[in-house]
């Protein structure tokens, strides 16, 4: 994406510079879209390009969700054997809360 944004402007002005040598507007192609699409799910298809088809909401709910769950779980259970072996509680960082309640805030 940040190469397109870079080289937008150059693509820009080589494209006026070939309008102006031809001395008229270029003709406008069109793509697959364009022939099949109405306006609604042209834009529809447009916004779920920008957000990548929702592909991080996905993977945060689908993948990494699961493993935050199961490396807690771990964590729980190791603390509780931990103080099970010492008679006390043997840690102390270990209060039963997570350190961060968010992934993005373990970033």
């Amino acid at each position: 994406r940040t190469l397109q944004f870079l080289r937008a402007p150059t693509l820009l002005h080589d494209y006026h510079l070939l309008e102006g040598a031809l001395g008229e507007h270029l003709p406008h192609a069109g793509g697959p879209l364009d022939r099949v699409a109405s306006g609604g799910l042209r834009r529809w298809v447009y916004r779920l390009a920008l957000e990548r088809g929702y592909l991080d909401a996905l993977l945060a709910e689908y993948v990494v969700a699961p493993f935050v769950r199961a490396f807690r779980w771990c964590d729980a259970i190791e603390g509780r054997w931990t103080d099970l072996l010492a008679g006390r509680p043997s840690r102390e960082s270990h209060d039963g809360t997570p350190m961060a309640d968010r992934i993005e805030e373990l970033t």
